[in-house]
């Protein structure tokens, strides 16, 4: 049996550019200032205020779960659907770090880069039979727990509560990247149905105090890049904290 090749990275060079663009454009903002009617305008560029931009480490716990859609996958192997269908969230974690910080001094955002170990429960949304003679099965064989490397980047939006003292309260919505660094098992490169990148959106919420440390939960919904005979769809739960390294490795 002939195994394709499960790295799939003309969609991702092809989006590249789009990327990049964005990118220039957040970091820099160009703002005109005239000084006098008699005289040609300036042009100001003013960056990010780097004076804002707090460093953090994070860990978190990773509740997830994958959704998967057969669409045309032909292979001889047959699998027992009640044996590989799991509908849970299961258990796995994430270690990296996190840059916040400032724009027009308002603003405020976060950018991060972490590693996740997804240990994912797996929901097979297409089941077959032949009924008298086979129970029901599937084509398909998800792998379970992989490697990725996350970057994400976050709005976060102020919230006053006056019941909570000393500490400020935040929502967070933005956008993510998952690429899949762990060797995909045998079973899963049927048909080239599974793929490494995955993108997605994040929500959740933050409790930051002092800029000392925060406790987050977020919610994240992602799917495939590119297109394949199984679409995967990965749900995740995170919990966890990020710890400001200023104060984390202070001297005394």
């Amino acid at each position: 049996m002939n195994i394709p090749n499960a790295i799939d990275t003309d969609s991702f060079k092809a989006n590249f550019h789009s990327y990049f663009v964005l990118l220039l454009l957040v970091m820099s903002i160009g703002v005109v200032q005239a000084q006098a009617p008699s005289k040609r305008a300036k042009l100001v560029i003013k960056p990010i205020n780097t004076d804002s931009l707090v460093l953090y480490l994070t860990g978190s716990v990773v509740f997830s779960k994958q959704s998967l859609t057969e669409k045309g996958v032909t292979t001889p192997f047959n699998y027992l659907y009640d044996e590989l269908n799991n509908n849970v969230y299961k258990t796995g974690f994430s270690l990296g770090v996190r840059s916040e910080g400032k724009l027009k001094r308002k603003n405020r955002y976060s950018v991060s880069v972490a590693m996740n170990q997804i240990n994912a429960g797996a929901y097979y949304r297409k089941k077959f039979t032949l009924s008298p003679f086979i129970e029901e099965f599937t084509h398909f064989k998800a792998d379970k727990k992989f490697t990725t490397i996350n970057i994400a980047a976050h709005y976060k939006h102020f919230i006053p509560l006056r019941y909570i003292k000393n500490h400020k309260f935040y929502a967070i919505a933005g956008p993510s990247v998952d690429y899949r660094i762990s060797t995909i098992i045998q079973e899963s490169l049927v048909n080239g149905a599974s793929k490494r990148a995955f993108i997605g959106a994040n929500f959740g919420a933050e409790i930051e105090r002092d800029s000392r440390y925060l406790f987050f939960a977020h919610y994240k919904l992602s799917t495939n890049f590119s297109q394949t005979t199984v679409p995967v769809k990965l749900n995740r739960f995170e919990i966890g904290m990020c710890i400001n390294t200023k104060h984390l490795f202070k001297s005394k």
